[in-house]
């Protein structure tokens, strides 16, 4: 699948979501580095009601393929 994004996509569509979130999270956590404030409080990031969505939303995705390929 090495530069193919078709098939990387159909593979699995919220590999690039997952890898948006973790580089904003780090942009987020560098640039409150350099101004010397503490990093944003994961616990609060991880239970946002956005983040039981995608988690959620995620989960059917993934039973809905499984089923698929049963």
């Amino acid at each position: 699948m090495h530069g193919d994004w078709a098939a990387a996509f159909g593979a699995n569509i919220f590999g690039p979501l997952l890898i948006a979130a973790v580089v904003v999270l780090a942009a987020v956590v560098v640039g409150r580095r350099i101004r010397r404030r503490p990093p944003p409080a994961l616990e609060a990031i991880a239970r946002h009601r956005v983040t039981y969505a995608v988690l959620g939303v995620w989960l059917v995705y993934a039973v809905v393929r499984l089923i698929g390929e049963i």
